[in-house]
């Protein structure tokens, strides 16, 4: 009698694969890159809210949403810039590597230009925002909170690339958006375990930079030029409120903290409406301007570190999306800037962004602008537009030929950016501009 082939009972192979599921989730746990991320983060994927869906949102990773985003490996280079869609898988993908290396980055240290250069040729992967940002703020939204108090400057390129004498070791290079300057720091990444492997995957597309190519050597050096023509959509602009509606003005008090029964009177601008020595103004014109009283308490900052850039951005991002946020349609808010004044307040800008370029919103350009002191914010403006699609499209150059134009007017050191431009109109549509 034939014996029987030997079977393993079906608890032993549950066992085991119970045992390699948790042996693997240990190594994600136990890797460098996991200890400073989000676990939204840690996914190949990621919903529209975590990489920065629309409708305002400002929260988490979508406020460090990128402009472009260049990867540089062994084939080549690709890069994405003109796609809202686009930027935001690329930044799903890779954002873990720029959340590590803010988490883990050692106190920055001047670098020269031509090492910039030569790390932007290479393997590793670039971010250029619409804004200036603060490095704290952008390490705050992608650690959930947790800032580097080693990153204090302002920056509007950054890079996570091998360091030119050990490329095994991952550095985190940035430019300072004021002055222009250089720096480089290191991180807890690796090369070869983080790096290569997150990047290996993109084909080059002919993106360049400006300083790579004669041809363009008349931009600003680090103007990143793509081949693709962009088709961004033209949208409808309108008012979203009017003081009028008595049910939008009670949504809109509540998202500025005030009450529905306030004292309220009418101007001949608007509706008035005040709580102690608190004024805030609903105006006709589609604006929202606050004035606080003295010692208001209102708009206070968050946690307990007082009166910091990251602090001041925070309660600032809070009110704009809780108001302008809500109202926008298909753009979302990106950050302009968080300067600090002569009189120790910061002064906080927010604009407003369609498809993947800034809308340039009446004559300052902002959505926002707040002024925020140590006990929170003392005064903003706000400038409420909705944008949507029309189902038209913006006709366009391609970027070099573009590029080409403008250096052909003599726009020598001009950097090619494609805005939107808002004037109050009904429809707005995007163009080429030199900044």
């Amino acid at each position: 009698m034939a014996r029987k082939p030997f079977s393993v009972p079906e608890w032993v192979k549950n066992l085991t694969i119970l045992v390699l599921t948790l042996s693997a989730l240990c190594l994600i746990v136990l890797s460098p890159l996991s200890q400073w991320l989000p676990l939204s983060l840690l996914s190949a994927t990621g919903s529209q809210e975590q990489a920065g869906g629309g409708n305002g949102d400002t929260t988490g990773t979508a406020a460090a949403l990128p402009k472009a985003i260049a990867v540089g490996n062994d084939n080549g280079r690709y890069a994405v810039q003109h796609s809202g869609t686009q930027v935001e898988a690329v930044f799903t993908a890779v954002g873990a590597l720029l959340s590590e290396a803010l988490g883990s980055a050692k106190t920055p240290q001047p670098l020269e230009e031509g090492r910039w250069q030569a790390a932007l040729g290479g393997t590793g992967v670039y971010f250029e925002f619409a804004g200036s940002i603060p490095l704290s703020a952008l390490s705050s939204w992608l650690r959930e909170g947790q800032s580097n108090p080693l990153l204090t400057q302002d920056v509007g390129r950054i890079l996570v690339a091998p360091h030119w004498e050990n490329p095994r070791q991952v550095y985190l290079y940035f430019q300072e958006a004021e002055s222009g300057a250089f720096y480089a720091c290191a991180t807890a990444l690796d090369t070869d375990l983080h790096l290569a492997p997150a990047l290996a995957d993109y084909p080059p597309n002919g993106a360049v930079f400006a300083f790579e190519e004669e041809s363009l050597s008349a931009l600003a050096p680090y103007t990143l030029v793509t081949t693709d023509t962009p088709s961004p959509a033209v949208y409808a602009a309108a008012q979203p409120f009017s003081p009028e509606d008595s049910a939008m003005c009670a949504s809109l008090l509540s998202g500025c903290a005030f009450s529905s029964q306030s004292v309220a009177y009418t101007s001949n601008t608007g509706v008035v409406y005040k709580e102690g020595d608190d004024t805030l103004r609903l105006g006709s014109d589609g604006s929202i301007i606050y004035h606080a009283g003295e010692g208001s308490a209102r708009y206070s900052l968050p946690g307990d570190e007082g009166l910091t850039a990251a602090a001041a951005i925070q309660v600032c991002r809070q009110l704009v999306n809780a108001t302008a946020g809500s109202l926008c349609g298909e753009a979302r808010l990106y950050l302009i800037s968080a300067s600090l004044q002569e009189d120790g307040t910061y002064t906080v800008l927010f604009g407003y962004m369609l498809e993947n370029a800034p809308v340039y919103l009446y004559e300052e350009g902002w959505a926002a602008r707040f002024t925020v002191g140590r006990e929170g914010i003392t005064d903003f403006t706000l400038r409420l537009r909705h944008y949507q699609a029309t189902g038209e499209t913006s006709l366009l150059l391609p970027a070099a030929q573009a590029a080409a134009a403008l250096i052909a007017m003599d726009e020598a050191g001009s950097e090619l950016l494609l805005t939107y431009r808002d004037t109050g109109g009904d429809t707005v549509s995007a163009g080429w501009v030199t900044g």
